[in-house]
């Protein structure tokens, strides 16, 4: 048995649908240097964004993200080969799913959505094999 998710993985939010339902990440992504939060909303503090820690550094990832790490701002295509801040999407919205509707507790099976874009001219093929390659598998965060 499995679990069966939905990835839309677009440029303004990473989105995932299951028979639970669905929740979408925002496509915002900085690297997490260890800087010091200044900005304040009136006199309440901002609430820091969520915090992916992988292989890959550690990201601040949803909305706000900005405003708490350096910004990477990488909407081409290139990233759905699996790039350092996709990958951190990626994990941010699984986290989100599973907060949202209990940790999963089969493997996954995951039907991915890509921009037309990435699915036609001499690249194609390419794309959607490394998009595979970096989907499947363990995942630790």
């Amino acid at each position: 048995m499995s679990i069966h998710l939905g990835v839309d993985a677009g440029n303004g939010a990473f989105k995932i649908y299951g028979l639970a339902g669905g929740m979408e990440v925002l496509s915002q992504v900085a690297i997490n240097g260890g800087q010091r939060v200044t900005a304040t909303m009136g006199l309440k503090a901002m609430k820091a964004p969520m915090n992916i820690r992988n292989a890959n550094g550690s990201f601040y990832v949803d909305a706000g993200a900005h405003d708490y790490g350096r910004p990477v701002e990488n909407l081409d295509v290139e990233r759905f080969n699996g790039t350092p801040e996709m990958v951190a999407l990626f994990h941010g919205a699984m986290t989100k799913y599973q907060q949202k509707y209990g940790v999963f507790n089969e493997p996954l099976s995951i039907v991915v959505g890509l921009p037309q874009e990435t699915l036609t001219g001499e690249t194609a093929d390419a794309t959607k094999e490394n998009v595979k390659r970096w989907l499947k598998g363990a995942h630790s965060w």
